[in-house]
């Protein structure tokens, strides 16, 4: 709203001027002026700087152009340019921006939208600039989250952590009385996680089962003095040991040479199994989280989730059940579908 306000005064010292044009060039020298390192200036002085230049070199154009003018367009044209030249220019778009009042950021987009000014992209290259001066806090994070990643350095995190800042400034909210870095810390580690697992097809569930084998396992080391057996791993995590089938699945892959030569042999049957323990172990797993994320829907929604879901019923033969009306089961599903999508969040 700085900018918008600025550009509204810019049009009262001309109205050639538009504000339209000034948010534009504003919304294109921030873009160019992100470049990841921290500004040499504050926002609100390039925003004055960016529109007083505009405003210089309207003036040029006019007093430069040749041939007939509308009337009065020259005599005003050097009016303004004495004024931008004094720096009154500038003193009059800092006064105009001291009144710029707190409001939400969706009410401040919408102004921006009435005055025709492409309000998403101003507001992401404002974003994009602001979001220099917190470049510590990515790195913050980033140098935390090589411990959980041991694979990747600091700078292959840093891109995530980008895209976290981001969205941390766009949603914050001030008013709720946090501190900027403590909400933002938590969405640039958020973010990061998030694309270091995109890049993993093993869901989060079970990587977090496949570290947990692996700290008990040495654990377990520690104390026998021994590599553990697996059901002495399962006894130690009150697991199945059929549960630890999975293990191979979540291993890092190997090469096909390293899959299928033994001693000179090709082994093609390990290529071809159709009984997979691991799949098996796998799919016991997630039916386990889906019944147990259906048992914490309410009874109404669970029952339809069940006959659905479970049971592979079609919404026909479940009303047939129940005897509840097409409309009720309908509705049952979609409030159980958005439950679910919640609470199996680490099975994607």
């Amino acid at each position: 709203m700085f900018a918008a306000l600025c550009a509204k005064e810019a049009t009262n010292c001309a109205d050639w001027l538009s504000a339209h044009d000034l948010c534009r060039h504003v919304s294109k020298e921030l873009s160019l002026q992100t470049t990841g390192r921290a500004p040499s200036v504050g926002i609100e002085q390039m925003i004055i700087a960016v529109i007083a230049k505009r405003a210089g070199d309207w003036c040029f154009e006019v007093l430069s152009a040749t041939g007939r003018t509308k009337t009065g367009l020259k005599s005003e044209a050097r009016k303004l340019d004495a004024i931008v030249n004094s720096g009154e220019f500038a003193e009059n778009l800092k006064k105009a921006g001291s009144k710029t009042k707190s409001m939400p950021l969706n009410q401040a987009l919408a102004a921006l939208r009435k005055m025709e000014v492409d309000s998403e992209e101003l507001c992401w290259n404002v974003i994009g600039y602001e979001a220099q001066w917190h470049v510590r806090l990515i790195w913050h994070e980033a140098n935390k989250l090589v411990r959980v990643f041991p694979d990747r350095n600091s700078s292959d995190l840093l891109g995530w952590g980008w895209q976290g800042l981001h969205v941390a400034l766009r949603n914050f909210d001030p008013l709720r009385g946090f501190r900027f870095s403590t909400y933002a810390c938590q969405r640039i580690s958020g973010a990061i996680r998030d694309g270091v697992r995109s890049e993993n097809p093993v869901p989060k569930r079970l990587l977090t089962f496949h570290r947990k084998v692996m700290k008990t396992e040495e654990t377990l080391s520690c104390e026998l003095g021994r590599a553990p057996t697996m059901q002495e791993i399962a006894d130690k995590m009150g697991e199945d040991v059929e549960t630890l089938a999975i293990l191979p699945r979540l291993n890092n892959a190997a090469s096909i040479e390293e899959m299928t030569w033994s001693e000179g042999k090709v082994l093609v049957d390990d290529l071809v199994e159709s009984d997979d323990p691991a799949d098996r172990a796998i799919a016991a797993a997630q039916r386990a989280a889906i019944i147990a994320a259906i048992n914490n829907l309410p009874s109404t929604d669970a029952e339809i989730a069940r006959l659905l879901l479970l049971e592979g019923l079609s919404p026909a033969e479940a009303r047939e059940r129940t005897g509840v009306s097409p409309r009720q089961i309908r509705q049952r599903w979609n409030r159980s579908k958005e439950s679910l999508a919640i609470a199996l969040g680490e099975w994607r």
